[in-house]
């Protein structure tokens, strides 16, 4: 299990297609996880998430996290997963750390890439 921190334009998508391809693992990106979410007009989750991030505003972390949950169990992640925007909050990793827990995984890297963008 991997959380990747990087910023926008910084590499992040190609960094985490490589560590995905080596490792055989799926890469869990909260921002796609949302989008597909908020799409589906027929639950009232996805219409919640819709309002919201057409809002301008940020998902509540329960659905977020209910989001990550469902996605563990899909087949493409039985070797592992890449967080990509994920845990964005303290409340977040805590409460990832405890879903993790809950289904007898850990934790095995944190990767922040630091990129100078000053010329």
């Amino acid at each position: 299990i991997i959380l990747f921190f990087l910023f926008n334009f910084q590499g992040k998508g190609t960094q985490s297609t490589r560590l995905t391809e080596r490792y055989k693992i799926c890469q869990l990106s909260t921002g796609d996880l949302l989008r597909q979410a908020a799409h589906d007009q027929s639950s009232s989750e996805g219409q919640r998430i819709r309002k919201t991030m057409e809002a301008g505003g940020l998902v509540d972390d329960d659905i977020v996290l209910s989001l990550i949950d469902k996605n563990l169990n899909k087949p493409e992640c039985k070797n592992g997963f890449l967080f990509d925007g994920f845990p964005r909050t303290i409340n977040q990793g805590e409460k990832l750390e405890e879903l993790l827990e809950s289904k007898q995984k850990r934790l095995d890297a944190v990767i922040e890439y630091a990129v100078c963008i000053s010329i």
